[in-house]
């Protein structure tokens, strides 16, 4: 959004971000594209370095290194290392030269920084709340509406506030990062800007929509990882007007050996943000979420399990109603779009 408000852009739809996706955006993109803008995912090494290849780009960002795929990778050193390979395909544009940002306050930026990034001549922007940061964000508040204001400058003095348009804290990170990359493009910051507040939800991604009974859903059922569960409940329970929270969780994929005590994690953080009910969906791992969260003080009579999505929404569905708020999240496997559409079909 914040590029294509001034540029010619052709950017990833959907889930095209894989070895297969990333070479179909690029030969998708009309002749008159100006800027490609690409997604480029993994889950296993030398997969970021083969569509790096393809699509050679000249900026880039690292948005996080969570957890995901931590079976596959082994450990979060792994994770972003094989993140890191974006570096290896970055190539100069004219005078513009390759650039990667980051956020200070990634415990692996550095890492990414000093020892892939610096190494492969790649310039660093970093992004946060430091003074030292090329862009900062500083004064975040929550404006009511799950949504966060924030006055975000550059170092060359150039500062504004901002309310991005997707809710929670997490988007003015992400919003940073944007920043960080149309500066470096000398595009206007302030129309980029209005172009994030006015940015349209992307479906099954945090978007809120209203059920027929009255019930807010908060759609996150695209994927999910131990992080950005944990940046959903935040959203959840910053959501105004709710008389009860409601936070309805399937499992997540891809953690090997350490899935039960990253799920055991989701669950004692949803008690501990003091959702009103939690509602499991799964086998064992839904299991070790209940058991946490109940061993974090959260009462029996606040949490719901269920074997299967069809189960949970027989159940939940003909409950929901006026006042509720109700975050739906999983790993995509889970299918938990298929309780969201059974609640909005009620």
């Amino acid at each position: 959004a914040a590029i294509g408000s001034q540029r010619r852009c052709h950017a990833t739809a959907g889930n095209l971000n894989n070895l297969i996706g990333l070479p179909l955006t690029v030969l998708s993109a009309p002749e008159d594209s100006e800027v490609l803008v690409c997604e480029l995912g993994m889950n296993h090494f030398h997969e970021i370095e083969r569509m790096a290849a393809c699509c050679a780009p000249t900026l880039a960002c690292v948005t996080n290194v969570g957890t995901s795929h931590i079976g596959l990778l082994g450990s979060r050193e792994n994770i972003a290392r094989a993140k890191a390979e974006i570096v290896s395909g970055m190539r100069a544009h004219g005078e513009l030269a390759p650039t990667l940002a980051l956020m200070s306050s990634g415990d692996l930026s550095p890492f990414i920084a000093e020892g892939f990034a610096g190494p492969a001549g790649v310039d660093v922007l970093w992004a946060g709340s430091a003074e030292s940061d090329d862009v900062r964000a500083v004064e975040a508040e929550a404006v009511g509406d799950g949504r966060f204001r924030a006055l975000v400058s550059c170092s060359d003095g150039w500062s504004r506030h901002v309310t991005p348009s997707v809710p929670g804290r997490k988007a003015v990170d992400d919003m940073l990062l944007a920043l960080a990359l149309v500066w470096r493009l000398g595009l206007d910051r302030d129309v980029a800007m209005d172009a994030v507040e006015r940015m349209a939800a992307t479906h099954m991604r945090l978007e809120v929509v209203e059920a027929p009974c009255g019930a807010r859903l908060i759609d996150d059922s695209y994927n999910a990882a131990p992080a950005s569960m944990a940046s959903s409940l935040d959203v959840l329970c910053d959501l105004p007007g709710a008389t009860r929270r409601v936070a309805v969780l399937g499992e997540m994929g891809e953690l090997g050996d350490e899935a039960a005590r990253l799920h055991g994690y989701v669950g004692a953080y949803a008690a501990a943000k003091g959702v009103d009910l939690l509602v499991l969906v799964g086998g064992e791992l839904a299991g070790e979420m209940a058991e946490a969260a109940r061993t974090m003080g959260l009462s029996e009579d606040a949490i719901e399990c269920f074997p299967s999505v069809e189960r949970a929404t027989e159940v939940m569905a003909p409950v929901l109603g006026d006042g509720d708020v109700v975050l739906v999240k999983a790993s995509r496997a889970a299918g938990l779009d298929a309780f969201v559409r059974g609640v909005l079909a009620r």
